[in-house]
Order: C-alpha cells, then structure tokens, then sequence
C-alpha cells in the first residue's frame, strides 16, 4: 500500500484504487435496511476502476435478506493503521459455488488512523454536538488518543462523515483542564454489554488540534500510561 501523509487522507482526489488493498483483505459490509446494523464479514476480491469492487466469502457464510441489487451498503476496510470507510450500493449478488457481492465503486472515502500508540481507556463524561444541529448530547470517551477517540452515547451522534464537536474535562497536574475538540465520525455500531443493547459506539477521527489541546491530551495520556493516581 501507498504511504499516505495525514494530510493526504482528506485528498478528494485520492481512489480505491490508489490504496491498493491486498487481495484477501478483510471488508466488513453493512446494510441500510439491517435496524440491527449487523456487519456481514468478506474479504476483499478486487476491483474494476470506475465500476466496481468485489468482496467474497467461504461457503459457510449465510447471506442475509437484506443483500440484493440495489440494496445500500457501508463497507469498511483496514490495512495496518489505515481504515477505510464508505458508501455505496449492491450491484449483483452471487451465492454459488460461495458468496460474491457486486457494489458499486465508491466516490466518496473516509480515510483515516484512529488507533494510536498512545491510545489509553477511559471513561471520560463528555458533551457532543453533531453539525447542524443545536442539542448538546451526553456521552462518555471510552478511548482517547491525539488522533482519534471512542465515544459512547444512548444515540447515534449523526452519520459515517458527520462532523462533532466534543467537550469534555480533562485531570491533569492536579487541575481540571476543560476540552473542546472537533472531529468526523469514522464508523458508528451498535454497543452491547453482556449481550445486550448499551447505546451506540462512535470511532470519531480528530481534526487538526490546537498547539495547546493536543499538549493537554498528550501531557494526560502520558500520566494515564505511567499510572499516576491523580490522572486515573
């Protein structure tokens, strides 16, 4: 795969097929019609730039109802640090001898490196607006890291591509340092604890911080990892 700067991730001029995913790379495709949101797991098969990308399966895989010409699809792909998420639509659908799904080639990508070496669990209380809307939502940071966080809310916080603001205290140096960060959400999927439904999981990919925010992230992150009490 290419060597992408952070800068580049947002290149509107950037293809699927510039990426060069391995064949054999493992894509995770949901539908819009599933309420359940349930990711169908495939791998990757290839791709005809500008028609189409081809995703398969073992035999064993169960198609559900929701796939079939036309239907909406999200698919998301991840080589090493890199994801990949975006929309599109089932073109064909083959069953025999093993599953094969047709979608169109998508023109719009979401791109971008959530996981962090200095990623740290949390458990953060935190306040989000989505884009063009006026409701400050409660939710809490699970993960946080300078690049991308993890947030959980009863709701979902917008659509793949949604922009958020988030707002949130941070306990660092013994003082409480408030937060204000913006983002994109990445993937959103249902949350669940002990099987059961727990409101929604947010990968949120981080904008350009601010000299001074992204000095308190890291500052807290490194207190986190080197087990301060003060910072837990």
């Amino acid at each position: 795969m290419p060597r992408l700067s952070p800068a580049s991730l947002d290149d509107p001029r950037l293809t699927f097929a510039a990426l060069a995913f391995p064949i054999g790379t493992r894509l995770a495709l949901r539908f819009d019609d599933d309420p359940d949101e349930r990711s169908l797991m495939l791998a990757l098969i290839g791709w005809m730039e500008p028609e189409s990308v081809l995703a398969g399966g073992t035999a064993r895989i169960v198609l559900p109802a929701h796939a079939r010409e036309g239907a909406g699809v999200r698919a998301r792909l991840r080589q090493g640090s890199l994801v990949c998420t975006f929309a599109s639509r089932l073109l064909s659908v083959r069953v025999l001898p093993h599953p094969c799904l047709q979608f169109a080639y998508p023109t719009t990508l979401h791109l971008s490196r959530v996981r962090d070496a200095m990623r740290v669990r949390t458990g953060i209380p935190a306040t989000a607006v989505v884009d063009g809307m006026d409701e400050r939502i409660d939710c809490t940071i699970r993960d946080l890291s300078p690049k991308g966080v993890r947030v959980v809310a009863a709701g979902r916080l917008g659509e793949t591509g949604s922009r958020v603001d988030l707002r949130f205290t941070l306990e660092v140096d013994d003082a409480a340092v408030p937060v204000s960060l913006g983002g994109r959400v990445l993937h959103a999927t249902p949350a669940r604890v002990n099987g059961y439904a727990a409101g929604w999981n947010h990968g949120v990919v981080l904008s350009a911080l601010p000299i001074t925010s992204l000095e308190t992230i890291e500052r807290y992150l490194r207190a986190r990892r080197a087990g301060r009490p003060s910072e837990s």
